[in-house]
């Protein structure tokens, strides 16, 4: 009888549903005294809480290092950590598409071509066309990547694939640089931008003209031999 009426008293004082309803660390539903979430499924206090949601116990199963209590269930922008109605600032520019403009030098040496590139006037018409990045002679990106790091500085002109258009190892004054990058540019064509995983001969990338050469040089043959 006795050992009954302690487990009565026990389970009278555990309550598994308010075990289980506790507060995640972004709620802020909970009564201050013992952390019991009012939350539900339709109502949040937070947006990045989880409370009161139903696949949580899922999520915990099936995770493998995700700390799931903090992925918003809905779209929610944060800056270090606070919560903002919008992403603060531009959006980030597509340049998946520009040339590579790349200067590898001393710092002295990339100042002096950076800053042209940004005041010269014979420059202009380059500052938005080229995703334009400098190094160091001993930094990784170009060190250990095959670039020529010898130059005062060594400017490359790239395609996005990494095809050198132009590469000169001095910089001898804006009005030089911009005929070297306007010769260079001006013959680059996206659409003609090798994919080196396609069969050697591929018949659709033949120009049509090539077609009617061939045709007028077999043609003669054909008949001649007929």
């Amino acid at each position: 009888m006795r050992k009954a009426l302690l487990l009565l008293c026990f389970l009278s004082l555990t309550d598994p549903v308010n075990a289980d309803a506790q507060c995640c660390p972004y709620c802020s539903c909970g009564d201050g005294v013992h952390n019991q979430c009012h939350c539900d499924g339709d109502h949040r206090c937070h947006p990045l809480c989880t409370c009161g949601q139903n696949s949580q116990t899922e999520l915990a199963r099936r995770n493998f290092g995700v700390s799931t209590d903090k992925i918003a269930k809905s779209e929610v922008y944060t800056v270090n950590g606070r919560i903002v109605t919008e992403p603060a600032g531009q959006p980030v520019p597509e340049d998946s598409g520009k040339l590579h403009l790349t200067i590898i030098g001393s710092e002295a040496e990339r100042r002096r071509a950076l800053e042209d590139l940004a005041t010269a006037p014979e420059l202009t018409e380059f500052r938005d066309r080229f995703l334009v990045q400098d190094y160091s002679p001993d930094h990784w990106a170009v060190a250990l990547c095959g670039f020529y790091t010898a130059g005062h500085p060594t400017i490359y002109l790239q395609q996005p694939s990494g095809k050198v258009l132009h590469r000169q190892d001095d910089y001898d004054g804006p009005q030089r640089l911009a005929e070297a990058l306007r010769k260079a540019s001006s013959t680059y064509d996206a659409t003609r931008d090798p994919d080196l995983r396609v069969a050697a001969l591929d018949l659709s990338r033949i120009p049509t003209p090539a077609y009617f050469l061939v045709a007028g040089f077999l043609l003669p043959l054909l008949f001649k031999k007929g």
